[in-house]
């Protein structure tokens, strides 16, 4: 039992540890994001405005954005050669 509880302790230390490694590299995300578009007014909190990010994320894809990056970058691309 000693060692089974010594285990899931270590278990739940490293979890807990992975956990809040995730949540800072997520709000680090959101903060990237938000500097690049400050006229938005969501908070980079993985706890409360994922919901708000997800709902951009489908927007930009419906939206086809990176689509439309792709497109713009051939055409700058050949019209800076001409």
């Amino acid at each position: 039992l000693r060692t089974a509880a010594g285990r899931l302790h270590e278990d739940r230390t490293s979890a807990a540890a992975a956990h809040a490694d995730q949540r800072e590299q997520m709000r680090r995300l959101m903060t990237g994001f938000l500097e690049r578009w400050d006229t938005l007014t969501i908070l980079p909190d993985p706890d409360e405005s994922v919901a708000e990010f997800e709902g951009i994320l489908v927007a930009l894809e419906t939206n086809g954005l990176h689509e439309l990056e792709s497109e713009w970058r051939d055409s700058l691309l050949k019209l800076s050669g001409n």
